[in-house]
């Protein structure tokens, strides 16, 4: 009978935690400004009572977060490297695509090769950019010119004004019209960004932050 009632107090605390909950979320962009958004306010339409608290940062202070215990979830690529405090998930692999001025001779295209950009400036804001996007490319195609941004906002800005090229996921689609550019798809070779969950480990996770983490595994299934 004990353990019967010892049961049921802790099924009502898990509930209650469940519902008054508080999750702290961090992404990059262009996570942070194409999924997040929808993938919050579903989450709160299945979990009202639960505060999710979001922050944008870079990936590295998303990681930082989950290690300082300052954050609970992350999101981001999964080539990041992350230590055994840390779990992740893969959620799926978004393809990459080339943002280019709709003025330029390329842009007419329905598709776009490394070899054809190689020469144009890459403006890039990607954290990992040789080991998550490069590596897969063959060196003779590698743009010659990289230069560093940490938005993927400023690369878009930068290119609307200068001649350039930018590398970004496709679900940038929106943002990249949004500077008046053209996205077309990367072929030769076609490079996937593989985005993903990282969580805190903990002997007992919190409720809510474990509710987050499985709504959002379900939310990826294609």
């Amino acid at each position: 009978v004990l353990g019967d009632l010892d049961e049921a107090l802790q099924n009502l605390t898990n509930l209650k935690d469940l519902r008054r909950g508080l999750v702290r979320v961090a992404a990059p962009e262009p996570l942070s400004c194409t999924v997040m958004p929808d993938l919050i306010a579903l989450y709160n339409e299945n979990h009202p009572g639960v505060d999710v608290r979001f922050d944008d940062v870079p990936i590295e202070q998303v990681l930082a977060s989950l290690q300082t215990k300052s954050g609970d979830i992350g999101f981001g690529t999964s080539g990041v490297t992350v230590d055994e405090t840390v779990e992740s998930h893969v959620l799926w692999a978004e393809p990459l695509a080339l943002a280019i001025r709709a003025d330029a001779p390329l842009a007419g295209g329905e598709s776009i090769s490394w070899k054809d950009v190689r020469d144009r400036p890459l403006f890039n804001y990607m954290a990992n950019l040789a080991t998550n996007v490069l590596s897969h490319v063959p060196v003779r195609h590698h743009p010659k010119t990289v230069v560093r941004v940490n938005r993927v906002n400023t690369a878009f800005a930068m290119l609307k004004i200068r001649k350039g090229v930018v590398i970004c996921p496709q679900m940038a689609e929106a943002l990249a019209h949004g500077f008046g550019l053209r996205l077309l798809p990367l072929k030769q070779s076609a490079v996937n960004w593989n985005i993903a969950l990282f969580a805190r480990r903990q002997e007992t996770q919190w409720h809510a932050v474990q509710s987050f983490v499985d709504f959002t595994l379900d939310f990826s299934e294609p």
